[in-house]
């Protein structure tokens, strides 16, 4: 097994808070223990295991405490139990300096300062008591709003019928046919003394009545 190492850590504090982070890239395993005077951390990173255990200079409020964990480090917040003790002169209860350990100038504030501790970012952080948490979640992507039901295609309506075309007249009556004066055969008057041709049978009728009158004749000059 490796050997553990030390972290990177700085700290810095307020009146009634003290703020404690552990660089650490990616880290992974991470277990956070606390008791009203210690702190204790371990992690992996990189591949390469870390352990620190810190006694601490002042007690603490371990049920009160926070912790943030980020892809660049590990930060906890210790809540001072005796928040009119005034600041605390160092982090460790040891007066020994440790190398690893530097002070956080982004954050540290004199006591005579007016700042109290507001300045500070404290989102995603997390209770100690409540188990480990996880990364500064990003906000769960809210669900798409839901599309209402697509309307129903606007009814067609029915394709009026072709507007109705008048009947078709009936074909202008054509007019008779002028009468070029040929017979009526439809019609059964006797047309025999009308201006048509004499009747054959009326002529040898006649033709005969002369010859028989003129037979006599004949014979009495004989």
């Amino acid at each position: 097994m490796a050997s553990e190492r030390k972290p990177a850590a700085v700290w810095a504090q307020r009146a009634d808070v003290v703020f404690v982070t552990f660089q650490l890239l990616d880290a992974s395993d991470v277990n956070i223990d606390m008791t009203d005077s210690s702190l204790t951390m371990a992690a992996k990173s990189k591949g390469a295991e870390y352990k620190v255990e810190l006694g601490l200079y002042g007690e603490i409020v371990p049920a009160e405490c926070k912790k943030r964990i980020t892809p660049h480090e590990l930060a906890v917040i210790l809540h001072k139990k005796d928040t009119d003790g005034g600041w605390w002169p160092r982090l460790l209860a040891d007066s020994k300096k440790v190398h690893w350990l530097k002070v956080d100038f982004n954050k540290w504030r004199d006591e005579d300062d007016s700042d109290d501790g507001k300045d500070v970012d404290t989102s995603g952080f997390g209770n100690m008591m409540g188990g480990m948490g996880g990364m500064p979640g990003m906000g769960g992507m809210g669900g798409m709003p839901g599309m209402g039901g697509m309307g129903g295609m606007p009814g067609m309506g029915g394709m009026g019928g072709m507007p109705g075309m008048g009947g078709m007249g009936g074909m202008p009556g054509m007019g008779g046919m002028p009468d070029f004066g040929g017979p009526d055969f439809n019609d059964d008057s006797d047309d025999s003394d009308a201006d048509g041709m004499p009747d054959l049978e009326d002529k040898a009728a006649a033709a005969a009545e002369d010859e028989v009158e003129a037979a006599p004749a004949e014979a009495a000059s004989s």
